[in-house]
């Protein structure tokens, strides 16, 4: 094996010692930027929850002692909000627009904790679209969906 002469052997730990702290660096501003980012994502996700919580909550602020549903009857109540959120146009603007213009949301949808209820995607796609579900694991807790353009 060849021998090194010492000018080498200090140039060669040099250059790996600035190497070492390039790379250490360099990871430390990549994994600021990454956590920066998902942080970001995440609070504009909150905000747009509580938007559509908000906008919801506006929708179904009404009385419905004037209108003709059995307010004593679950299933008629039940019928009267899906209807009062699908025609809401307000809320229908706001479903629409945050699935357009923000980049990090791929869907959003109002969903009911019932077994039985009817999805109801704001893009015409399906509400559970996207890489993080299987349509077979879905298909097993929703019994129908009715794709319906507002």
């Amino acid at each position: 094996m060849a021998k090194l002469r010492l000018k080498t052997k200090l140039v060669l730990a040099i250059s790996g010692m600035v190497m070492a702290l390039v790379v250490a660096f360099s990871s430390i501003y990549v994994l600021q930027i990454v956590r920066q980012r998902v942080q970001d994502t995440y609070e504009n996700g909150d905000f747009v929850a509580h938007q559509i919580f908000f906008a919801t909550h506006e929708a179904l602020e009404i009385d419905l002692n004037s209108t003709q549903v059995d307010a004593g009857n679950p299933q008629s109540v039940r019928g009267a909000t899906e209807e009062i959120l699908q025609t809401d146009p307000g809320l229908n603007s706001l479903m629409q627009s945050i699935v357009g213009y923000s980049r990090p949301i791929y869907d959003a949808a109002i969903a009911d904790s019932a077994p039985d209820l009817e999805g109801e995607p704001a893009d015409g796609i399906g509400a559970f679209a996207g890489p993080a579900f299987d349509a077979s694991d879905i298909a097993a807790h929703v019994r129908s969906w009715k794709i319906r353009r507002a």
